[in-house]
């Protein structure tokens, strides 16, 4: 069971401009860990590429949940009109169970959107103030962000070393 939402958007310097990048993370609602992918914009498009890099580094989820954004409706809606030999060419899976919050309730996301809160917290820590990434070393910050945010204690941890009970 899998939570998505995006967050951003970053500046990401290309030739002389800059242009807007954003973040999608995918968060397992029974360890809580994270998969950050880097979508070059909002569209349904760039979602559908999103969402099959995710199932072909993690796997096909059972179910998942997300809020009523429109890449997010259109990409559920693409997969479910292709068929199904397409969807294996492709390795998206026919039999994802596709759940929406209840429009402008973000409070109903909040697992993913309190991830989202971490997420943010260690890019802060992470880049400097005001730094111009190019796409390649925005997508290396993500992963390194990832790598952070999925090598958190999921529970205090016991005062002594030698101890595996975790204080609760």
């Amino acid at each position: 069971n899998t939570g998505i939402d995006c967050f951003g958007p970053f500046l990401v310097k290309r030739a002389r401009s800059e242009v807007k990048r954003y973040g999608l993370i995918f968060c397992c609602f029974s360890t809580r860990a994270v998969h950050l992918e880097l979508l070059s914009d909002l569209s349904t498009d760039s979602f559908l590429n999103a969402f099959r890099r995710f199932v072909s580094r993690r796997g096909t989820p059972d179910a998942v949940w997300s809020d009523n954004a429109t890449n997010f409706v259109g990409g559920q809606r693409a997969m479910f009109k292709l068929d199904e030999s397409v969807l294996r060419e492709h390795s998206l899976a026919p039999n994802v169970k596709w759940h929406y919050n209840v429009p402008h309730a973000s409070h109903m996301g909040g697992v993913w959107e309190r991830l989202i809160r971490t997420v943010r917290k260690v890019l802060t820590g992470v880049l400097p103030r005001n730094a111009r990434l190019t796409d390649e070393c925005l997508h290396t910050v993500l992963c390194e962000v990832e790598f952070i945010v999925n090598s958190r204690p999921l529970t205090k941890v016991s005062r002594s070393g030698s101890s595996l009970s975790l204080v609760l």
